[in-house]
């Protein structure tokens, strides 16, 4: 299933992901809730193509390319433990040469797994927060961003999540990519 809605970055957009994503049947998966085969499809943000994929990917393009435009050379986010978002940002940093620190809540592990074990790979430096709430992670994020500025750093600080007006275009995108692709599946 290939729609043909082409995304040119323009000079608020870097291109970090693979367009459009396929729209998949899930027959079997619709069968079970009582839905008839034919009715339920699947949008796979998970073949992105970046950092091992997901739909946050949309939003960093946006938030990469206001980073880029500022001049920032390091990236500061934030999240739990396994978060995704962290680790996506990693791989955009990773992609466009930029720094990237992550800010998570809770303690390290042991030995790091899944993202955190990616997020190494990636180069990216993890700061562990403890246990705090979206306010004390923020706080934290802050006292990181401020350390790098004094390093000499050009830090951009991406929200929790890359949740922000700015970040929202991304799945604007998203919204008429899928609208294309379904007006193919019923033939308009």
């Amino acid at each position: 299933m290939s729609a043909h809605h082409e995304q040119e970055p323009g000079p608020d957009r870097v291109s970090l992901g693979t367009w459009p994503t396929p729209v998949e049947p899930a027959p079997r998966l619709a069968e079970r809730l009582g839905l008839d085969p034919g009715s339920l499809w699947l949008k796979r943000d998970d073949l992105t193509g970046l950092g091992a994929g997901g739909n946050k990917v949309r939003k960093l393009e946006y938030l990469c390319a206001a980073a880029l435009g500022k001049g920032s050379t390091t990236l500061v986010t934030s999240g739990g433990a396994q978060s995704n978002h962290a680790r996506l940002t990693a791989a955009a940093a990773c992609r466009l040469g930029l720094g990237c620190v992550v800010v998570l809540a809770g303690a390290p592990p042991v030995i790091p797994s899944g993202n955190l074990a990616l997020e190494g790979l990636m180069g990216t430096r993890v700061v562990w927060a403890g246990d705090v709430d979206d306010d004390g992670l923020d706080k934290k994020v802050d006292a990181v961003a401020g350390e790098l500025t004094r390093s000499g750093r050009r830090v951009e600080v991406i929200p929790l999540g890359g949740s922000s007006v700015l970040g929202a275009r991304g799945y604007i995108d998203c919204g008429h990519e899928l609208a294309a692709q379904v007006l193919s599946l019923i033939h308009i």
